[in-house]
């Protein structure tokens, strides 16, 4: 994992963003055109039993537990079930916070003209508006 991410220089790093976009680009020259024209998008909570992860914190899982977690989110494509990329948030992150992130990511990955599919949790005002901005459909 050294080599995927961490501290260099006194600077952060984080690669997997660029491995997942390869990984998406190989996807893409193998399957039929249809392979990005949905996005299924989930959140999950897990809950962190260990105590070295700087991203675990105290969550908002719907169960009212309020234990450590992180918070990991998947895109796959509708039509295959193949994962896109992933994303993991701190354990506080709710749902619509995530958005921004997940748009910017589909914009990296030169995903447009698609419909994306996620649950009520992510849905406000402001995320209804920029997917509609980036051509999505939800």
């Amino acid at each position: 994992m050294d080599a995927v991410c961490g501290i260099e220089d006194g600077e952060e790093y984080d690669l997997t963003l660029n491995i997942e976009r390869a990984l998406f680009e190989r996807a893409r020259e193998l399957l039929p055109e249809s392979f990005s024209e949905g996005v299924l998008y989930d959140l999950t909570a897990n809950i962190y039993h260990g105590s070295k992860c700087l991203l675990a914190e105290v969550g908002h899982k719907t169960t009212g537990n309020n234990k450590t977690q992180i918070n990991v989110a998947l895109a796959l494509s509708q039509h295959h079930n193949i994962p896109i990329f992933h994303m993991v948030f701190r354990g506080g992150f709710r749902d619509v916070k995530t958005i921004a992130t997940l748009l910017h990511v589909m914009e990296q990955f030169d995903i447009k003209e698609t419909t994306l599919i996620w649950d009520r949790g992510n849905t406000s005002a402001d995320t209804i508006r920029w997917a509609q901005e980036q051509g999505l459909h939800l």
